[in-house]
């Protein structure tokens, strides 16, 4: 909008506020149409049209261009919006590819439908109880494989124990100087082993529910001690532990002392687990890859190297015969597993994995070949009691039919729930 001699004078002229605005409304910002007049102005001069400029200046009272570059800053102004807009728009396809493949936002559990529709949807699940004791994240929980107990380890370096059917908080186990960063149960639930970033590994005896004494630290490693598990009888009394040292040691629990060191991983070994029978171990790392170890030689297995997953692996799960059962019931795997002369199929030891890729990974432990990938845009830690874990694709959870679950994650709370709700969450029946 141009504006007159006399509308500039009255503009000025208007002292009274509210005689201000309505001018100013009418009128149009002045040093804002005076910009735009400036900008097109250097426009027809840098375009060589000066008759046409000669004009416009007359005509529009423009004394002289003051705003070099005006046209060129409003130019890239909008190019770094169309820029932004664009990795927006991006991003929300995204999203959206992630709920259409994986499911909801919250991860399945506590947040929201899951992205399913209609009866497919996933109800937003209140657990069995929520208590709060440590001041700083939980890392992870662990339920006593006898006990109504659950076990929890946290960044506030203490290992706390729960009721886990009345949600009481117990006691708390202090020793550690660092964050815990894993805890578990031996097979009869005597003993609990526990690892952190203070570089060591202690054993608590659980045989006096009333005193829970630290009885020794294992020492050797020498960065963040980050996974622990005990090896299944008849080797009940080793125990494993990886580190950000790059190696897994095995332990003797009785005497304290270090019998094996595995090594072929060049970065932080975040997780280390048996298989069923305790002759191998699997692991990953913060390099992107799984790998398979003998027990008895501490060596690799032949060609057991898996790589598949594009960020760092946080966790592993074997599955059991229960979860075989699902697996060869599955549409996914119908007829991939030929079968023996007794008609039953001949399944390979399978293993899972979870990644910061938010993807899960379904692995032929046999031959280190990816059988299935699930896209999940979250991944949750979830604890369950061993005594009938189930493995039920997509789901990326261990499922507890008798008693219930722990899940933990970024939170300074232990919440329970229940076995109908996690039926009920998972979207599949047993």
């Amino acid at each position: 909008m141009v504006l007159t001699k006399g509308q500039r004078e009255q503009l000025c002229a208007a002292r009274h506020p509210r005689a201000r605005a309505r001018l100013q409304h009418s009128c149009g910002s002045v040093d804002g149409v005076l910009r735009r007049h400036a900008a097109v102005l250097e426009y027809l001069q840098s375009e060589g049209f000066e008759g046409a400029a000669a004009e416009f200046q007359r005509e529009a009272s423009v004394q002289k261009v003051s705003a070099a570059g005006t046209l060129e800053k409003k130019w890239s102004s909008v190019v770094r919006q169309q820029k932004k807009i664009g990795e927006l728009e991006k991003k929300v396809a995204d999203m959206a590819e992630e709920l259409a493949n994986g499911g909801g936002g919250g991860g399945g559990f506590g947040g929201g439908t899951g992205g399913k529709k209609g009866g497919d949807a996933v109800p937003a699940l209140a657990p069995q109880f929520s208590k709060a004791g440590h001041r700083n994240p939980i890392n992870a929980v662990a339920f006593h494989p006898n006990f109504s107990i659950v076990v929890s380890a946290a960044e506030d370096a203490t290992v706390r124990v729960w009721d886990s059917e009345s949600g009481e908080f117990e006691k708390a186990l202090k020793g550690h100087t660092n964050s815990v960063s894993d805890v578990c149960f031996d097979k009869a639930g005597q003993v609990l082993a526990s690892c952190s970033a203070d570089f060591t590994v202690k054993l608590w005896d659980f045989a006096d529910l009333s005193q829970c004494l630290c009885v020794k630290t294992l020492k050797g490693h020498e960065h963040t001690v980050s996974s622990v598990a005990f090896l299944p009888e008849p080797n009940g009394d080793k125990l494993v532990s990886a580190s950000r040292d790059c190696t897994i040691r095995m332990w003797d629990t009785s005497s304290g002392y270090c019998t094996k060191t595995f090594k072929g991983h060049d970065q932080w070994v975040r997780r280390v687990l048996p298989n069923a029978d305790g002759t191998a171990l699997a692991s990953c790392s913060d390099d992107q890859s799984i790998r398979l170890w003998d027990v008895a030689t501490a060596k690799e297995l032949e060609a057991q190297v898996m790589n598949g997953h594009e960020n760092v692996i946080e966790t592993l799960a074997w599955l059991n015969p229960a979860a075989m059962a699902t697996v060869l019931a599955s549409v996914d795997f119908e007829g991939q597993f030929p079968a023996a002369a007794d008609g039953a199929a001949q399944t390979p030891p399978l293993l899972l994995s979870g990644s910061r890729d938010k993807t899960i990974r379904l692995w032929d432990g046999s031959n280190g070949t990816c059988l299935k990938v699930y896209v999940r845009p979250t991944l949750l830690h979830i604890a369950a009691k061993a005594s009938s874990d189930t493995y039920i694709p997509p789901v990326q959870c261990r499922r507890d039919t008798t008693t219930g679950c722990g899940r933990f994650g970024w939170a300074t709370s232990v919440e329970v729930f229940t076995a109908a709700q996690m039926t009920r969450a998972s979207g599949y029946g047993i």
